[in-house]
C-alpha cells in the first residue's frame, strides 16, 4: 500500500508533519543548545483569524490550524513553544483577518517583519530553562483512512461525544475528494447544505504543505454516530491515500498518552501508557491500541492493557499500558495511540507519540578538569572537562555539554564526536565568557548527553544530569577582554523615521 502505512500516523502529528511536534522538538531541544557566540531571536506569527466566536463560516481551516497547534500562533507553531528557550529575544508579530502575514509561511515574506526585526542587535544572558508545555485545546477522535480509486466510494462511522465545536477533518494529497456527513439524525451534511446554514456549519477546502484538507466545523453537534462519506471524483494517480479524523475543542473526556521512556536502546521494548479522563477521574474498562510504525515503515497494532500484569502496574485503575518488543531497527518510532469507551460514557481518542531507538549503548566516567592558558598570560583561556565514554557500537554521535554557574549561567558545547571502543573525550568552555559572567566556581557539568543522530531521527543514548563538579576556580583567574567599557548612557534613535 506504500504512503498508507504512514497516512494515519502523520495525521497525529499535524501539518507541519512529525518535526514540528512537540514530542519531537522536546528531543530535539534535549540535545541542541546555544552559541554562546550568536545572539538569538525568536520571532512568533500571531494570527488571528478575526472571527465571530461560534461562526463555523469564518476561515475554518485557519481556525483549525490555530486549534491544533496552539493560539495564540502563526497557525502551525504556537507563540509558547517559538518562545521557549530561555536564550532568545522574544519577539513577535501580529496580523488578523484577510491579513495572512502573521501565519508561518508569509513571516518570512514580510517587509514588515524585517523591518521590526533588523534592529535586534542585543539580547539579554541566556538561560536554557524552557516554559512548560500548555494543555492542548483539541482532542481527535480516532481517526479512519482507506485509499481512493477515481470513481471509488468510502462510507465508516466517526464517534462524536459531548463539544461545543468539532472539526471533522479529510485529508488526502491531490486531486479532488467529495466529502459528506450524515448526523445521527440522519441529516445529510454537504458543502452546500453548509453553505445554506452558515450559523451551524461551515465547509472549507483548502492545500496545506502541498497536500489537500477538507472540512466541517460543526457548532454544538449531536452526539453519537456520524457517517462518513468519501467519493473518488478526481483521482490523479492510479490511487490515492486518505485520512478522517474529528478534532473536539476542549471535550470533557481526555486523552494523555506518553512512552515510561521516550528513548531506548535497540532489543529494549518501548511502553506505551494511555490514561483517558474525565471530570470524575479516570476511565476504567476501555479499550485501548497502539499502532506503531517501525523506521522500515512496517505498521504494528497492539493492545494496551489494564490489568495489573507487567508492564501495567496496577490493575483497574484507568492507567493503560503495553510493550512494544519489536525494536531492533534504530530511528523514530511513531505511534498513534487510541482508546474508546465501550460503555458509557461513550468516546473515542487518538494521540500521536513518538519514541526513539538508539543502536548503541554507553557509559561515562573518569571525569577531570584542567584550565589552560593557551597566551602565557597567566589567565585562563579555557576550562577543559574530559572524560572516558565507552559504546557498545562505534560511530558518530552528537554531543552536548553544559556548564553552570551557581548563578545559573549556562554556557554549552555542542558537537559530532566519532567514538570507537574506550574513547577520551574533551569539551572546552570559554574562559571569558566564566569571566564575564562575574561568578567563582565550582562549576558543575549540568547536563551531558550524547545521541544518535540521523535526518530527523535523535535517539538520546547518555543523559546524565549534573555529571561533574569542578575545582573551586576564581572568575577573576580567567581571561576578560583587553577593552572594557563600564557605565555610561544610552540614546534612543530612529535612523530610518519610522517612529520606532
Amino acid at each position: 500500500l506504500g504512503i498508507l502505512p504512514t497516512v494515519l500516523i502523520n495525521l497525529f502529528a499535524g501539518p507541519a508533519g512529525v518535526q514540528l511536534t512537540t514530542p519531537h522538538m522536546a528531543l530535539y531541544n534535549l540535545m541542541h543548545g546555544s552559541n554562546s557566540n550568536v545572539r538569538y531571536t525568536a520571532l512568533a506569527g500571531m494570527y488571528d483569524a478575526g472571527c465571530f466566536a461560534l461562526n463555523p463560516f469564518c476561515r475554518p481551516v485557519d481556525r483549525l490550524l490555530l486549534s491544533i497547534s496552539g493560539s495564540p500562533g502563526d497557525t502551525i507553531v504556537p507563540k509558547w513553544s517559538v518562545h521557549a528557550l530561555g536564550y532568545t529575544g522574544k519577539p513577535s508579530y501580529s496580523s488578523s483577518g484577510a491579513d495572512g502575514s502573521a501565519k508561518h509561511s508569509p513571516l518570512i515574506q514580510s517587509f514588515a517583519v524585517f523591518n521590526q526585526l533588523q534592529g535586534r542587535v542585543t539580547s539579554n544572558r541566556r538561560n536554557l530553562q524552557t516554559s512548560s508545555t500548555p494543555e492542548p485545546d483539541y482532542q481527535s477522535t480516532i481517526s479512519l483512512s482507506g485509499i481512493m480509486i477515481q470513481g471509488g466510494g468510502f462510507s465508516d462511522y466517526l464517534y462524536i461525544d459531548g463539544t461545543t465545536e468539532a472539526y471533522i477533518i479529510l485529508l488526502y494529497p491531490s486531486g479532488q475528494l467529495g466529502f459528506t456527513l450524515v448526523s445521527p439524525d440522519g441529516t445529510t451534511i454537504d458543502p452546500a447544505y453548509a453553505t445554506s446554514n452558515p450559523s451551524i456549519v461551515g465547509y472549507e477546502d483548502s492545500e496545506v504543505f502541498g497536500s489537500k484538507i477538507a472540512l466541517y466545523a460543526l457548532i454544538n453537534p449531536a452526539v453519537g454516530s456520524w457517517q462518513i462519506q468519501v467519493t473518488g471524483n478526481l483521482v490523479l494517480e492510479p490511487q490515492i491515500p486518505f485520512a478522517v479524523s474529528g478534532l473536539l475543542l476542549q471535550p470533557a473526556i481526555t486523552l494523555k498518552s506518553s512512552l515510561a521512556s521516550p528513548s531506548v536502546t535497540s532489543g529494549t521494548s518501548l511502553v506505551f501508557v494511555a490514561e483517558p479522563s474525565d471530570s470524575n477521574g479516570p476511565i476504567r474498562g476501555a479499550l485501548a491500541q497502539v499502532t506503531v510504525e517501525s523506521p522500515d515503515g512496517t505498521l504494528t497494532t497492539l493492545n494496551l492493557m489494564d490489568d495489573g500484569l507487567t508492564p501495567d502496574a496496577y490493575a483497574d485503575d484507568g492507567v493503560y499500558t503495553g510493550s512494544f518488543i519489536t525494536t531492533s531497527q534504530a530511528g523514530n518510532y511513531r505511534a498513534a495511540v487510541s482508546v474508546e469507551g465501550t460503555v458509557p460514557p461513550l468516546f473515542s481518542r487518538e494521540v500521536f507519540v513518538l519514541g526513539s531507538v538508539s543502536a548503541a549503548t554507553a557509559t561515562v566516567n573518569n571525569f577531570s578538569d584542567a584550565p589552560l592558558d593557551n597566551d602565557s598570560d597567566g589567565l585562563f583561556n579555557q576550562l577543559v572537562i574530559s572524560f572516558d565514554v565507552s559504546v557498545t557500537v562505534p560511530g558518530d554521535f552528537y554531543l552536548l555539554a553544559i556548564l553552570t554557574d551557581s548563578e545559573g549561567n549556562e554556557q554549552n558545547i555542542g558537537m559530532t564526536v566519532s567514538v570507537s571502543g574506550i574513547s577520551t573525550l574533551s569539551v572546552s568552555f570559554d574562559g571569558e565568557t566564566i569571566y564575564n559572567n562575574g561568578v567563582d566556581g565550582p562549576y558543575t557539568l549540568s547536563a551531558l548527553r550524547l545521541a544518535e543522530e540521523s535526518g530527523f531521527s535523535v535517539a538520546v543514548v547518555v543523559n546524565l544530569e549534573d555529571a561533574y563538579t569542578t575545582a573551586p576556580y576564581e572568575f577573576t583567574q580567567f581571561d576578560r577582554s583587553a577593552l572594557q567599557v563600564k557605565g555610561g548612557t544610552t540614546i534612543p534613535m530612529d535612523l530610518n523615521s519610522n517612529g520606532l
